[in-house]
């Protein structure tokens, strides 16, 4: 950023965000990098800000998202879950210009920019499924899937052999019982 490093070196992220408005110019440089760059192997982005002008300039935006705009996934509305609340917005805004009279012979410029990110998030559920006595014990006979069916199969990969409703022969059994590991 403007010539200084904006890497983090311990964990080779940026150190800062930049607000977009305050970007006059990017480059992108991919391979043949001069001396300067030398600590890097790999792409280097190089920015430049803005800076005041002789005439007074400024600029607004906005951002949005809503969840009200998106529609329930379908394993929410499978489960019976509300659609998660989020809602992000990013707005800011800049103004540079001339410290005395607009078009004037000025020597002294100023900019500012100045971004806002808040966020509004709940309603999230997390469905976390936890082993069955049975199944703490290796017996899956008894397990269901997401829709409540019986789903019994456990494969043994050892065999080679598939594992599924039309053939079992690659399964898991013990005493009989379709989807009990051995103790053993």
């Amino acid at each position: 950023m403007d010539g200084i490093s904006a890497m983090d070196t311990g964990n080779n992220g940026q150190m800062l965000s930049m607000n977009t408005e305050a970007v006059a110019e990017v480059k992108v440089l991919t391979s043949a990098y001069q001396a300067e760059y030398g600590r890097s192997s790999g792409i280097q982005v190089l920015s430049i800000t803005k800076g005041g002008t002789n005439q007074f300039r400024g600029s607004f935006y906005d951002i949005e998202r809503h969840s009200q705009w998106n529609k329930n996934s379908w394993a929410n509305i499978q489960n019976g879950t509300p659609l998660a609340k989020s809602d992000q917005r990013d707005w800011g805004y800049s103004i540079g210009g001339p410290v005395g009279k607009p078009g004037g012979n000025n020597r002294l410029f100023f900019f500012y920019s100045h971004e806002f990110r808040p966020r509004t998030s709940g309603n999230v559920e997390y469905l976390i499924r936890t082993p069955t006595a049975l199944e703490r014990q290796g017996n899956f006979s008894q397990s269901r899937d997401n829709l409540g069916n019986l789903y019994p199969y456990i494969r043994d990969y050892t065999t080679g052999l598939p594992c599924s409703a039309g053939s079992t022969a690659g399964c898991f059994q013990y005493q009989g019982v379709l989807g009990w590991i051995p103790p053993d």
